[in-house]
């Protein structure tokens, strides 16, 4: 099946492989992430880096295209988990709140960062 930018999902059950992707001209996501599995493992971080760039606000050194794309995955994901009903578990902190999903076996978790009016103070 053909998603986004050229990514190729592989169901190859059949023959005894697991699900695998491959990027077009990327061999190094291949490489890093040679099964699906192995991907979710690791959303975690990419997942809180995604909300929190997603809440900051735009300057001349944060492209505004970058914080719509961020809001656009994190919106999709969102909407991903409420459709699969994987949510599992929040917890409301002092940094944020805390999710937790599970999505084909694999537990997730990622921290959204409160929206705050944030002042940035520029470098020299």
């Amino acid at each position: 099946m053909r998603i986004g930018r050229g990514i190729l999902w592989t169901m190859s059950s059949k023959r005894g492989n697991p699900t695998s992707f491959r990027g077009l001209g990327s061999a190094d996501v291949g490489d890093r992430y040679p099964t699906f599995q192995v991907a979710l493992q690791d959303l975690d971080d990419a997942l809180s880096m995604l909300f929190l760039f997603s809440n900051l606000p735009t300057l001349q050194r944060i492209d505004a295209e970058i914080i719509r794309n961020c809001e656009r995955l994190c919106a999709e994901f969102q909407h991903y988990v409420i459709q699969s009903n994987s949510l599992r578990k929040c917890f409301l902190s002092i940094k944020g709140i805390y999710y937790q999903a599970e999505i084909e076996g694999e537990t997730i978790t990622w921290i959204v960062p409160y929206k705050f009016s944030q002042h940035v103070s520029p470098f020299s």
